[in-house]
């Protein structure tokens, strides 16, 4: 969940926690060094407003609320190997709980910002998703 760190990171002073947070979220990654500066920039300039305004939604969030109204649409689980904000296991248990309806991706060597370090696995993914939803394959 990266609302919460980045909640973290702008309620303590930002040049503390972007070493930390860049480290949580890319580190090792083959990842385009503009495209993680402009995320890490993305989520310092996003307002305080906008990060508490998302606190409620992550305290009340009921995960099997969310499966079952999931669970009859085409779904794309997508998780980093090496993710350590949501465990790759996290998103092996979502799928099946969603009785594989869409497709799960792991990417390799790749942390939470999979869309970030590896567009092209991830563009590939969506793309088999919406062809998929296109066919009526779903």
């Amino acid at each position: 969940m990266v609302g919460p760190l980045a909640l973290l990171a702008r309620l303590v002073r930002w040049t503390h926690a972007a070493a930390p947070l860049r480290r949580r979220l890319f580190s090792g990654s083959e990842a385009d060094p503009g495209d993680v500066e402009a995320a890490i920039q993305d989520f310092s300039t996003t307002p305080l407003s906008v990060l508490l305004a998302l606190a409620p939604s992550m305290l009340h969030h009921r995960r099997a609320d969310a499966v079952s109204r999931l669970r009859p649409l085409p779904v794309l689980v997508l998780a980093g190997t090496l993710d350590a904000t949501i465990p790759m296991t996290h998103s092996r248990r979502l799928f099946e709980e969603l009785h594989g309806c869409g497709e799960l991706v792991l990417v390799e060597r790749s942390r939470h910002m999979v869309n970030v370090t590896h567009p092209r696995e991830v563009s590939a993914a969506v793309l088999r998703l919406l062809d998929a939803v296109q066919r009526g394959a779903w």
